[in-house]
């Protein structure tokens, strides 16, 4: 069966368009998402991811026109094969470069949205807080929390350990 033009225009059509639906819902969502976030990402992260989805968005919608609007270039014959390869050329590097530079701009936005990681400001103890039974050699110069190699296992001060348990017999 040799397809009509209709057919023919229904399919050039219907099969990119349908390729991207699910990235074009996504990219909208998400975009829906970082516009109605409002405090809870920072300023810097919030508009990075909003200009990075809008820049893959729009890479998106001008790959999608570009593939359909090449087999209608070439049926009117605007241009032939060899008129076509650079123009095609030129078009993908363009459009490869607006994903990197999309990708990049949400990688940023992960990046910006983070804090700086801080160490706990724990107050550190002194060494005379050391538990008296931990060590008879003075612990100068040696953090407290940690007893020292010849502190008697357990402290004096621990409390007995429990009996053993034996398993019945049969």
């Amino acid at each position: 069966m040799i397809l009509g033009a209709e057919e023919a225009v229904f399919g050039d059509l219907l099969g990119p368009s349908l390729g991207t639906l699910p990235t074009m819902l996504v990219l909208v969502v998400g975009l829906i998402l970082v516009a109605v976030a409002g405090k809870r990402l920072p300023g810097r992260a919030r508009v990075l991811a909003f200009l990075g989805g809008a820049v893959l968005l729009l890479e998106l919608l001008l790959a999608l026109a570009w593939g359909l609007a090449i087999p209608t270039l070439f049926r009117e014959g605007v241009f032939n094969h060899a008129e076509f390869t650079p123009i095609s050329l030129v078009v993908s590097l363009l459009l490869s470069l607006m994903q990197a530079a999309g990708i990049g701009l949400l990688i940023g936005a992960v990046l910006a949205g983070r804090t700086a990681r801080t160490e706990p400001t724990a107050t550190p103890t002194t060494p005379s807080a050391a538990p008296a039974a931990w060590s008879d050699t003075p612990t100068s110069g040696t953090p407290a929390q940690y007893p020292t190699m010849s502190a008697p296992y357990p402290p004096a001060s621990a409390p007995p350990a429990p009996a053993q348990w034996t398993p019945p017999t049969s």
